[in-house]
């Protein structure tokens, strides 16, 4: 009886023993999957975090940091995919263009009409005079507010994009050249309405080119942009604005400017400048009063290149600053001449960019000095509206100049 009270306790010593060991242990599994389940929360937030990151950083290498809008990344793969996928016909109102929007779509194509995609450039005219008037924080909200009015036109599929500066980009990957243009005249109206910006009222016109594939052409996403940028480069110079559709003349002529820019580069060195002098004459006594230097170029070995068409090329390209020095210095050359026997002035046209060149006034002056030109003698002639297109600050520089 004894040794079976004294097994029975020794049971209950040991039951209790591996009881305890085994509340041990539980306890040790228990902080083990609280450890693990903590490990398990951090590495799911984390993995979240940096999921978060990489479409933040995805975000931002393909969308303008300002505006929100696509950047340029962004076009070239939209434009890409544009140009890469079959047109297919319209089907009047539940065509590709229509749709949920502002009113009905612009320029909905008629019926079974061939859609492809369509790209347009948009400028913004005068946007620097804002940035010299008001500052860039006033630019940047004008940028913004720009962007707002744009969004609203687009649809979805469209991708609007933000190119730099005052740049910016519509592609809409099927539509029709008619109904292309249409937007275009929408978005000119829309951007044309004063902008409200802290106390200012700022007006604003936009200039846009506007590309569509021509038939039979594959062409790439860089020379769609290509394409678009002449048509936007045609639409500034015809006043601003204004929009134009690309076609192949403008391409044409753009490669008569490259060529004609290339062979002007050359001009000076190779002596094929010269000026022909236009008598100015007092039509009361017919007596020469003047003569006006009129610039002409002659390559070598090719015909003239009337001044309409070369002058202006150089002023695009900056070339005319040393081509009006060469003119002034030649003009002083062969008036001293003149005016010494017949007392005759000479007339020089003086480009707006020599005007803006704060040495402009001693180099006039240096040049009479070294032909022994009486100042007298020199007349300069500058039209007006090279001085209406300037900003106030920089009228102000001309005027010190003059």
């Amino acid at each position: 009886m004894g040794l079976t009270v004294l097994l029975a306790v020794l049971l209950v010593l040991r039951l209790n023993t591996v009881a305890r060991l085994a509340e041990t242990h539980a306890a040790a599994l228990d902080r083990q999957t609280e450890q693990l389940t903590t490990q398990t929360r951090d590495l799911s937030t984390a993995l979240h975090t940096q999921e978060l990151l990489q479409r933040s950083l995805s975000h931002r290498a393909s969308h303008d940091p300002l505006t929100g809008l696509a950047n340029r990344t962004l076009l070239g793969q939209a434009l890409q995919h544009a140009l890469t996928t079959p047109p297919a016909p319209t089907t009047g109102p539940t065509g590709p263009d229509t749709g949920p929007g502002p009113g009905p779509d612009v320029g909905t194509a008629a019926a079974d009409a061939p859609t492809g995609p369509a790209l347009l450039l948009l400028d913004l005219d005068g946007f620097k005079d804002v940035n010299d008037t008001y500052g860039h924080p006033i630019g940047d909200d004008l940028l913004i507010d720009v962007a707002h009015r744009l969004r609203a036109l687009t649809r979805p599929g469209h991708t609007l994009a933000r190119l730099g500066g005052d740049e910016f980009a519509l592609l809409l990957p099927a539509t029709t050249p008619t109904a292309a243009t249409t937007l275009a005249r929408r978005i000119l109206t829309t951007l044309a309405t004063p902008y409200r910006l802290g106390p200012h009222d700022i007006h604003l016109t936009t200039s846009i080119g506007i590309w569509t594939p021509t038939p039979d052409t594959t062409p790439t996403p860089a020379e769609a942009l290509r394409d678009a940028d002449l048509a936007l480069y045609a639409a500034k110079a015809a006043g601003r604005n204004q929009l134009t559709p690309f076609d192949t003349t403008l391409r044409t002529a753009r490669l008569q400017h490259t060529r004609l820019a290339a062979g002007l580069r050359q001009a000076l060195t190779r002596n094929e400048l010269s000026l022909a002098y236009q008598p100015v004459v007092d039509l009361r006594t017919g007596t020469i009063r003047a003569v006006e230097a009129l610039l002409r170029w002659t390559p070598t070995d090719s015909r003239p290149v009337p001044p309409d068409v070369f002058i202006p090329i150089a002023e695009d390209t900056g070339l005319i600053t040393d081509i009006g020095h060469w003119a002034l210095h030649q003009a002083c050359t062969d008036a001293a001449r003149w005016h010494t026997s017949h007392h005759l002035a000479v007339t020089v046209n003086i480009s707006g960019r020599q005007l803006r060149d704060p040495a402009f006034a001693d180099h006039v002056l240096a040049a009479t000095t070294r032909h022994r030109l009486p100042p007298a003698a020199l007349i300069l002639e500058i039209t007006e509206s090279m001085l209406l297109a300037t900003t106030p600050a920089e009228t102000t520089r001309i005027i010190a100049v003059l």
